[in-house]
């Protein structure tokens, strides 16, 4: 058997330039005591048959598998002809990153030390005059909660490295839990249409608790894998941290913009006179700043994923490229930038139209229009549920990206070709082991917003009206930050795992005899290869 770093065989005919995979026992520690007994045998021709097809994979051409786009010749991280991916969305963000500098700039500047300062220490107005909603007291607060969610996220990381199995156990049920006290909560509280709803959730939860977890094992063996993936390329880890220390650097900046934006355009404000003030031009300028933050803030956390998902696909495929994270990085940050900036766009546009819906539903609600409130919240769900799943599916397009270069669109109809036929399997994936980071980056959000909810409570100010406003926006920014921090390893490093597992599984059987055999027996689609 041969494990991470031992010495590849020559290459044998049928198995894509790798050994068979080993005959496996019933004694594998990951595996139980059962075994699973052999695929049929029209399945293994096939799959053999595939293997050794002209120009495969393993016979040194390139027709590595349904996720590999045309252009790509030998070793699968070399493409033969790179070029610029998508330049035109490329260009797109670069007009949006430049607005939003420039905006920051001219605003920002209007401020000097010492009324920041000033403001910030006395929680009270600045001698000029700064709002009682939107003031640099709420961002030195919303900055204060973002530094929390930053170093509870780092925690909650090191913690699942230590008790894996513990913290997968813990989550799974406390998600169970969570949904069933919520469910008690609304009936208790008389809100009978939304008790129902989260009713159908929680007796969903349940079911779904007791049919997964059976395989919690194999979500153990999936992260520590990934762990161990992440230890022998470290880079992982900083790329991680670089990639959650700028989200949160952005966020800081973000507020710092938004609140010199709003001080400096709102014609109700008490600043200078200045002629540039109007309703009009203070709402048109929220807008982009909200569509920066979102946009913005996808391209960074997409570019982590890339680059670490590249990373991972380095140490599956047992490549020995030097300065793999740089390489990635600089891959993900010009040939691939504008496919990343694409599937951005599209998610950014749909969480700004969700907002919209979100505020419209609020507004109508509080002018008695309950009718109107309730087709807002309706199709604000609606456009949710669509986000969601562009965000599942532009994971595994990221990942594409990552591995082999792929446009937006080829990686996107590639993607789709993988889900069709693994479908299922990518779903369980996903549930085994994201809702350890979900339920985590929660809890993170839950303890930024407490943080900024005992600073209120102690400071001079009690925020006013605008707690609320304040307590929410620290949970989102706690939550993002931490979601971050996880799909730049757990999630990406998973997720690729998957790819790579569907398009190449004789490689992990050479590499790691027992992880194949666990991920067999649990999931025995899995280890098929995709058919061509």
């Amino acid at each position: 058997m041969a494990y991470y770093g031992q010495q590849q065989h020559p290459p044998q005919q049928g198995y894509g330039g790798y050994p068979p995979p080993p005959q496996m026992q019933s004694s594998a520690p990951y595996a139980g005591t059962s075994t699973y007994p052999p695929p049929p045998m029209q399945q293994q021709y096939d799959y053999e048959k595939q293997q050794q097809q002209p120009g495969g994979y393993g016979a040194g051409g390139d027709k590595p598998g349904v996720l590999a786009p045309a252009g790509f010749e030998g070793e699968r991280f070399a493409p033969k002809r790179p070029k610029f991916r998508d330049p035109f969305f490329a260009i797109f963000f670069l007009c949006v990153l430049g607005g939003f500098i420039a905006l920051s700039v001219i605003t920002l500047r209007q401020y000097s030390i010492s009324d920041i300062f000033g403001s910030v220490t006395t929680g009270r107005a600045n001698p000029q005059g700064v709002g009682t909603t939107m003031n640099l007291h709420t961002a030195f607060i919303l900055m204060l909660s973002a530094g929390v969610g930053l170093v509870f996220s780092i925690l909650y990381l090191i913690l699942v490295r230590v008790a894996t199995r513990a913290i997968i156990e813990i989550t799974w049920a406390l998600n169970v839990i969570l949904n069933i006290g919520y469910c008690v909560y609304l009936w208790t509280q008389g809100f009978t249409s939304g008790a129902i709803i989260f009713t159908i959730f929680a007796v969903f939860s349940i079911i779904f608790y007791f049919v997964a977890r059976k395989r919690i094992p194999l979500a153990r063996i999936l992260l520590k894998t990934i762990l161990r993936a992440a230890n022998q390329y470290k880079s992982t880890y900083v790329v991680s941290l670089i990639g959650t220390i700028v989200q949160a650097f952005f966020a800081v900046w973000w507020t710092w913009t938004l609140v010199a934006t709003y001080q400096r355009f709102d014609p109700n404000g008490n600043t200078q006179a200045n002629s540039s003030r109007s309703s009009g031009a203070v709402t048109g300028l929220v807008v982009f700043l909200f569509f920066a933050f979102y946009y913005i803030s996808e391209v960074l956390k997409n570019i982590t994923l890339v680059v670490t998902a590249g990373i991972f696909g380095v140490w599956y495929y047992g490549s020995d490229a030097r300065h793999v994270a740089l390489s990635s990085f600089k891959r993900a940050t010009t040939n691939s930038l504008g496919s990343i900036c694409f599937g951005s766009l599209i998610v950014s546009l749909l969480e700004m139209l969700r907002a919209f819906f979100r505020l419209l539903s609020s507004t109508e609600a509080s002018e008695g229009d309950m009718i109107g409130s309730i087709l807002a919240c309706v199709a604000g769900c609606c456009i949710g549920i669509i986000e969601g799943l562009i965000q599942w599916l532009n994971k595994y397009a990221f990942i594409n990206i990552a591995l082999y270069g792929s446009s937006y669109i080829e990686a996107a109809k590639a993607t789709f070709t993988l889900l069709q036929q693994k479908g299922i399997d990518v779903i369980i994936n996903d549930s085994l082991v994201n809702t350890v980071w979900l339920l985590g980056s929660i809890g993170i959000g839950c303890i930024s917003a407490l943080f900024a909810f005992i600073y209120l409570k102690t400071s001079d100010s009690s925020g006013g009206e605008s707690a609320s406003i304040i307590i929410g926006a620290s949970f989102v920014f706690g939550l993002q930050i931490a979601l971050s921090l996880g799909s730049g390893t757990i999630g990406s490093g998973v997720s690729t795992l998957f790819v790579a597992l569907a398009e190449d599984p004789e490689v992990i059987a050479q590499r790691d005899p027992e992880l194949f055999e666990a991920i067999r027996q649990a999931y025995p689609n899995v280890v098929l290869p995709v058919q061509h």
